[in-house]
Formats: structure tokens, C-alpha cells, sequence
């Protein structure tokens, strides 16, 4: 059974979400058969506006070429589209001075749908949302364009990101059989989140499984073991613990509850980019991977899983409204503006529950240093933290401090980072995850400080 999304009257329809397709409104299917044309109606598709410039389309997609030459091969792409398009071409596709579009209105775009609904509150509009991700974004392309590579991976991860979390409400909605097949799906993106095994175990523990929740813990047990050489986190092994003492109601895997918890709780939320460059997602990424990483190492804090912030990525919000609705006491946030080498990091600390800022700062450092500002932001955040929990926090921070403690945090953070763009799901190689890689293996005595 085909399940890709159906032309609609009078409009055209492109499914970009698994394989590529083209519904025609008529009813027949476009055989589009370049890949180099697939990508660029994808390209199109996920543009602001529906355009783009033929600059842009030929940077992404020959941009291995001289110049000339790439607007050559645009020129000739565009010609096969038109063929390919036969007569309905004129009503999707526009050209116009230095500008190529779709036309707003002639063609519905299954990503925008599944980005629509991927905001609904509701369980009708969840599930569909969740029906429309039928795999990742163009999962049969591979052009070997290395410019396009990088585009495609970016909105790849993206998109896999929102599809987490759409799984992840919808598993607290569903019951039963479907809630455990939601949760199957979840760990099915991303079988080294911890958050999606829990919520698996907790769907499984509703239906009076057991046995499975617990088998599912194991299995999660196994495969940090065997591809982080890590072992589970707190919250997981605090769920097994309730699950095997017949615990008939354990906490929402992925909720803070400060009544039973008295550790200072914080959310670390999505870096902004300032730099007006998308190939720095993945620096920001890593920037606030690293804090919640370092943050975690206290078991003094309660630290919020980094995944379950991604819903705040691009998303205007105030620190109180964040850390109401994770119910967490203290909200850090910050934004990164790269130019030329240098790199300015601002990070702001703030009291959720009190709507009171308790510090901010600004870091400008070469870019080489970026290891020791990030150790540096997360010191800073331990000093007021400390003061309100009487300076249990603040020895912790000290002990690691000191020679042979620090150090060796600090070396399996970068060895760590240095993996981050294949750990993250789905986000594949890239020339840019190459490059940040290289940076984080090339700090000076990684080897010796990973060897204590």
C-alpha cells in the first residue's frame, strides 16, 4: 500500500519526508528522474518563501565547479525539470530575473505538514504528524555534492529532532498497544537516547509488562555499554529500580518532579546562531551538549536531557515560561557569534521559579580556546547554584578541580565531542562534522589525559 500523500484538487503534491515523490494534479506521478532535479525542488521546498537564488542553487549543487560552469549545469537542470514536469510545470515551477520558485499555493509539501502538526496540542493532529514522518528527509538521495551534503544533513537532523518529540507527547497520550508501538518507533530514531528507552519501559510497565520494561532497560544497558563504553544515567537506573521493586507508578521518564526531588534542577536551552550561518548549527550543538555533559557529571544537580530542549530551538520563549514548563528551577541560555577566528559566546543564568536574572557573561576567545570556554561557563554556573545548596555543589566543582580530576573531564568531554556528529541521530558525515572533529582530537595531550 502506497502511503505517500495523495495528490489534493487542482494541486500538486511533493513528498520528501522517506522517498521522493511527485504527485501531479492530475493525478499522475512525475518521474523525475535526476537526482540533481530531486534535490533541487527539495531544496526549493524547504527555502523560506518557496525560493531561492540560482546562486544558491548552484553553490549547493555544483559548487565543485567554476562558476560559469555551475550556472551552466543549473540551466540545464532547469531545462529537464520543465520537460520532466511536462505541462503542469508553468503552474509549479516560476522563474524569475535571478530568483527559481515553486508557486505558493499550487503544491502542498509534506515537511510543512509534518511542521505544522508537529506544534498540535492535540492527539489527532500528533498522530498524524507522526504518520507523515515515513523516514528521514530524502532518504534514498546521495548526490556526492559536498555543499549539498552538508544542507541535507542540517535539515535531516532537524527534522529528525522535531519527529523525537512529537513521539515522545504523543507516547504520553497514547495507551496501551499504541502507546508501546509510539515508543518502539522512538527508540527506532535514536537507540542511544536514554529518554526514548525509558519512555519504551514505561509503556511497557502500563500495560503490565513487566518483565519487558526491565529487558528494555537491559537493552538500553548493552548498547551504551557497547557503542558510548557508557552506562545509563540516573534517571534510567532510578526507573529500573522502581520497575524490579514492583512499582506500579513511576514518574514520566522525562519530567522533573521538585516535590520528590530536591536537587537544584536546571535546563541548558539551544544556543542561538548570531553568525547568520548555518553551517555553525553544529558548533552550537556542541556547545550546549557539552555544558549539559559536564552538568550532569554533579550528582548534586538535576540536569534536564538535552534532547527534551530541542522543542526551544528557534522558538521565542522566556526563561520563566521554559522553566515552568520544564518544571526546573534555574534556565541557562546564550547565543554564539563567530567572525573570521574569534568567537564570542554569551550566556546568561537565570532564576525560572524567582523570573530573576542571577548572572551574565561574555566570552571572546580565539576560536582555539572554545575547549576552556566551555569549562570556564560551566565553573561560573556552579558558584550560584553552590550558594543556594550549602556548598555541597561548590566542593564538588573544587575536588574536580584539582590536578588529575579536571583534567581527565575535560579529556573524555573533547574525545567525546570529537564523535558528536556521528552520536547525534541521524546526522551522518559531513565536511563541517570532519572539521569539528579535528578540533575537538587535536587538543594538546588528549592522548595522555585520556590514557590516566
Amino acid at each position: 500500500m502506497d502511503d505517500r500523500p495523495q495528490p489534493r484538487h487542482g494541486i500538486a503534491s511533493l513528498a520528501l519526508l522517506g522517498s521522493f515523490a511527485l504527485a501531479l494534479p492530475g493525478g499522475s506521478r512525475a518521474a523525475v528522474a535526476t537526482k540533481k532535479n530531486r534535490a533541487l525542488l527539495a531544496i526549493l521546498a524547504l527555502s523560506p518563501g518557496l525560493q531561492a537564488t540560482r546562486q544558491r542553487l548552484a553553490d549547493l549543487l555544483w559548487g565543485d565547479r567554476a562558476e560559469a560552469q555551475a550556472r551552466s549545469s543549473l540551466r540545464q537542470s532547469l531545462t529537464g525539470l520543465r520537460r520532466e514536469l511536462g505541462g503542469t510545470e508553468a503552474a509549479i515551477l516560476q522563474t524569475r530575473d535571478d530568483t527559481v520558485a515553486l508557486r505558493p499555493g499550487a503544491i502542498a509539501i509534506d515537511v510543512a505538514d509534518f511542521l505544522n502538526l508537529a506544534d498540535s496540542g492535540e492527539i489527532a493532529g500528533l498522530r498524524r504528524a507522526a504518520s507523515l514522518y515515513r523516514g528521514e528527509l530524502l532518504v534514498d538521495m546521495a548526490i556526492h555534492a559536498p555543499a549539498f551534503d552538508d544542507w541535507l544533513a542540517g535539515e535531516r537532523q532537524h527534522l529528525a529532532d522535531r519527529a523525537i518529540l512529537v513521539l515522545e507527547k504523543l507516547s504520553t497520550m497514547e495507551r496501551g498497544e499504541a502507546r508501546i508501538e509510539v515508543a518502539k518507533r522512538l527508540v527506532g530514531l535514536d537507540n542511544l537516547r536514554e529518554a526514548s528507552h525509558r519512555a519504551l519501559m514505561l509503556a511497557y510497565l502500563e500495560a503490565g509488562e513487566n518483565g519487558l520494561a526491565l529487558k528494555q532497560y537491559e537493552t538500553c544497558r548493552k548498547l551504551l555499554k557497547d557503542e558510548l563504553g557508557a552506562e545509563p544515567a540516573t534517571a534510567t537506573r532510578d526507573l529500573r529500580q522502581r520497575l524490579s521493586q514492583g512499582a506500579a507508578t513511576p514518574p514520566p521518564a522525562t519530567s522533573h518532579d521538585p516535590a520528590l526531588d530536591a536537587r537544584p534542577s536546571i535546563a541548558v536551552l539551544p544556543f542561538a546562531d548570531l553568525s547568520g550561518d548555518a553551517a555553525q548549527d553544529i558548533f552550537c550543538e556542541g556547545l550546549a551538549l557539552n555544558i549539559v555533559a559536564s552538568l550532569g557529571r554533579f550528582h548534586e544537580l538535576f540536569v534536564i536531557d538535552r534532547f527534551s530542549t530541542l522543542a526551544y530551538r528557534g522558538r521565542p520563549v522566556t526563561s520563566a515560561q521554559a522553566a515552568g514548563e520544564l518544571a526546573v528551577r534555574y534556565i541557562l541560555e546564550g547565543s554564539v557569534q563567530k567572525a573570521g577566528d574569534r568567537i564570542r559566546v554569551s550566556v546568561q543564568l537565570v532564576d525560572g521559579a524567582e523570573n530573576r536574572q542571577l548572572w551574565t557573561e561574555t566570552y571572546d576567545r580565539q576560536l582555539t580556546d572554545i575547549f576552556a570556554v566551555q569549562d570556564e561557563i560551566t565553573g561560573t554556573i556552579i558558584g550560584p547554584l553552590a550558594s543556594g545548596y550549602g556548598g555541597r555543589l561548590g566542593k564538588a566543582w573544587r575536588d574536580k578541580s584539582q590536578p588529575g580530576g579536571l583534567d581527565s573531564f575535560v579529556a573524555m568531554d573533547h574525545f567525546r565531542m570529537g564523535w558528536m556528529p556521528l552520536i547525534l541521530p541521524r546526522r551522518g558525515w559531513s565536511a563541517s562534522g570532519n572539521n569539528w572533529a579535528r578540533q575537538s582530537f587535536a587538543i594538546r595531550d588528549l592522548p595522555r589525559l585520556i590514557a590516566r
